[in-house]
């Protein structure tokens, strides 16, 4: 008597691809947002760098500090002047910096958590136009609903809503 090799049927062979589909479906958003929260780990150490540098002499504006930075290449290799306001995030002036999806620039901003102070906005991507920055070394993020992405300050970083500005709604981070 001959065996015949007996295969996969076509039925089994759709459950196991749904199953998969469905795994893949609720590991992609737990994934992006920790892709998110490692770039904004690095967002942090960048304007924690850049208050490092504000702070060896209280004479360097951080407008100047960010300024320089171009010229720095040795401490960020891939920053470069901004020359346009890509992605209309803000009406903040050329000459600042990007490095990476971040747009760095200085606040004057009448609030007293912005004024004279650093910001990252990040400038592409599913959370777009999110905004980070550090005052009396306490971690702040900053949402506007209006720009298009997903608010990442609640979903991806679990801050507590701390105040407003504008549009913004600013979040604490833990």
């Amino acid at each position: 008597m001959i065996k015949m090799k007996r295969g996969f049927t076509l039925i089994e062979l759709l459950v196991v691809v749904v199953i998969i589909g469905i795994l893949a479906a609720i590991a992609y958003p737990m994934y992006a947002k920790a892709i998110e929260r490692n770039r904004s780990i690095e967002a942090m150490v960048v304007l924690k760098r850049f208050k490092d540098m504000q702070s060896i002499s209280s004479a360097v504006s951080p407008e100047k500090v960010i300024r320089s930075l171009n010229k720095a290449k040795s401490e960020f290799a891939d920053a470069v002047a901004i020359t346009s306001n890509t992605g209309n995030l803000s009406a903040y002036p050329d000459g600042q910096v990007r490095i990476n999806n971040y747009d760095y620039i200085f606040s004057n901003e009448p609030n007293s958590l912005l004024a004279d102070n650093i910001i990252a906005i990040k400038n592409t991507g599913k959370f777009k136009g999110y905004a980070l920055f550090i005052k009396n070394g306490i971690h702040y993020c900053m949402d506007n609903e209006s720009i298009g992405g997903d608010l990442a300050c609640e979903e991806v970083f679990g801050g507590e809503p701390d105040g407003t500005h504008g549009g913004w709604i600013i979040y604490k981070l833990h």
